[in-house]
């Protein structure tokens, strides 16, 4: 569970961790049709920027 959805569980006690400081890293991908889209790769492009930005890496 990504630690920006899981924070708020984690302080109230509805989620508890299960291995206390150790984290699965997963990979991540995002798919799509090869459309020659504008607006399908400006979706991709913002998807991605954001992921990076928001997501541990």
């Amino acid at each position: 569970m990504p630690e920006a959805q899981a924070e708020p569980l984690l302080r109230t006690g509805r989620l508890v961790p299960l291995a206390e400081g150790r984290a699965t890293d997963v990979p991540l991908y995002w798919q799509q049709w090869k459309l020659d889209s504008p607006a399908l790769a400006h979706v991709a492009e913002t998807v991605t920027a954001t992921a990076a930005e928001a997501l541990r890496g």
